[in-house]
């Protein structure tokens, strides 16, 4: 999983799945 790896599955993230955080 990319988007969001630190969160589970499930939790909205600041940012679009398609374009996870590179840290």
């Amino acid at each position: 999983m990319g988007e969001g790896s630190a969160l589970p599955v499930g939790v909205p993230v600041p940012w679009p799945s398609a374009t996870p955080p590179a840290g």
